[in-house]
């Protein structure tokens, strides 16, 4: 997802490119309007956690860029904003990764009024991260082959062995259809298995077998002696897979192909051999798939309010999916962030001529305010103040949470979410950094310390929190009727 790295961000007073003063006044100027308790209560009852389920249900699988996966969650998250009324905006490129090769990244664009002068950004990520594991996959011809030492021996961490199974051609000969297990025999020991399957007609008898060498033997020997009334059978192999261990990552399915082969004479021979790359990635549910939900389910609850300020060209609301966030090697600056970088300098170029002031300003100067989501999901998050510039919007939000808690409209929560407390001696790696260096104000909503649930198998739908969930949406509601000065009841 991202890393930390202890470096101060300078953020100077001026934009890049025009002077825009009078935009800088507005957004410098700018008071949100103070809802009053009964408009709290009001916003507390639109909430809506089936649907918070139902986008849940549609996101919440391995969604890595490139995969039909990833074409699944893009296709969902603008239909959905289509569905609700929102302007769709795909900003799509292609760029050159490790590991996949050239790539094709989409982020998305929800905006409420796209002809404004000003806009509230919420933003998150929608693209899960990629973990890479080799497996040797084998078949049976393959793993008769391999002695027992020489998978201990050789990299190799399991194997899997047939057992014998003898059963009786005619059926009705035999008293049950039950298979019986015998612990594991000697070839020379097959007078037990066959005395004991003549004598008490007790259907089929499965014999454990300890090497590849007793099966040969026993199936051979059990095919001598009972071949005419008997079938004489190798059990199918459940899971034909052996697994790598002990290679380097970086090496290409070829070079641990004959690396093994250089390592093993028997495999060498054997045709039946391949490596192949089976991708195990997780579901991502705090990175970020709740955090997406949260903001479509903002746009579905607060409908009625948004439908209210469409046309308001002064101040609006954009909703940012970034694509490509996660690195697809080792985070970097080439390899990471994708998707936030190539918007904000998109943006930086992207010139606009006020309706309210007449200035030329560009699309990364009109926004107020970026408002970045992520590793949200879970109980027990605590939220910091990370920019001395947007101190002011920290504490809107602290004030939120706590008004609601003030009227005992927050569920069960076992610690305070915004913690007043400034963090601003480090800065998270995160699709918020090209904005903040070009000057977009920016509030990031993650967790200190990480979840350790991130980039993990664990990291699904176990860990979400809905009280935790539901409490801060009901902040985020709050934050954002506030600032955008929509009304709550007609």
């Amino acid at each position: 997802m991202m890393s930390i790295f202890i470096k101060s961000v300078f953020v100077i007073s001026a934009f890049g490119i025009g002077t825009a003063n009078q935009l800088k006044k507005l957004q410098h100027n700018h008071t949100p309007q103070r809802l009053p308790n009964g408009d709290i209560r009001q916003l507390v009852t639109q909430s809506n956690i089936k649907y918070f389920n139902e986008i849940i249900d549609n996101i919440l699988i391995p969604r890595v860029v490139g995969t039909k996966n990833h074409e699944k969650v893009f296709d969902y998250i603008t239909s959905e904003l289509d569905k609700l009324g929102w302007n769709v905006e795909v900003d799509e490129f292609e760029e050159d990764t490790p590991k996949l090769g050239r790539l094709t990244f989409k982020n998305i664009v929800g905006v409420l009024n796209s002809n404004a002068d000003r806009y509230l950004v919420l933003a998150c990520h929608y693209d899960s991260k990629y973990f890479e594991r080799e497996v040797f996959v084998a078949t049976y011809a393959t793993v008769a082959s391999m002695p027992t030492n020489s998978l201990k021996q050789k990299n190799l961490q399991t194997k899997n062995i047939p057992n014998i199974l003898i059963k009786p051609k005619n059926t009705q000969e035999a008293t049950t259809t039950k298979t019986e297990l015998m612990d594991a025999i000697k070839p020379s020991q097959l007078n037990i298995a066959i005395k004991k399957i003549q004598s008490t007609k007790k259907g089929s008898i499965e014999i454990k077998c300890n090497s590849i060498q007793d099966v040969q033997k026993l199936k051979k020997a059990a095919v001598e002696k009972l071949g005419v009334s008997y079938q004489i059978e190798e059990t199918k192999l459940k899971n034909p897979q052996i697994k790598i261990t002990g290679f380097d990552k970086n090496m290409t399915n070829i070079e641990v192909e004959q690396a093994i082969k250089n390592q093993n004479n028997l495999i060498a021979e054997n045709e039946l051999f391949e490596v192949v790359h089976i991708k195990t990635n997780t579901k991502s549910a705090i990175d970020s798939a709740v955090p997406c939900a949260m903001m479509l389910n903002l746009a579905k609850v607060l409908k009625p309010q948004f439908d209210s300020i469409k046309s308001n060209s002064d101040l609006s609301l954009k909703l940012v999916f970034f694509d490509g966030e996660e690195a697809f090697d080792q985070w970097g600056p080439r390899d990471s962030i994708y998707g936030a970088r190539h918007l904000a300098a998109k943006y930086n170029k992207n010139q606009n001529v006020l309706r309210s002031t007449g200035e030329s300003v560009t699309d990364l100067q009109k926004i107020d305010l970026l408002i970045l989501l992520d590793l949200i999901g879970h109980s027990n998050v605590n939220f910091y103040n990370y920019f001395p510039e947007t101190s002011r919007w920290f504490k809107r939000m602290a004030d939120a949470e706590d008004r609601l808690d003030n009227l005992g409209l927050l569920k069960p929560r076992s610690t305070k979410y915004f913690v007043r407390r400034d963090y601003f001696g480090g800065n998270i790696e995160d699709d918020h950094l090209p904005f903040l260096r070009k000057n977009v104000p920016v509030l990031h909503l993650i967790p200190l310390p990480f979840p350790k649930q991130w980039h993990t198998p664990k990291d699904n739908k176990d860990i979400i929190d809905v009280n935790a969930v539901e409490n801060l949406n009901m902040i985020l509601r709050i934050f954002v009727t506030e600032y955008l000065h929509m009304l709550v009841r007609n």
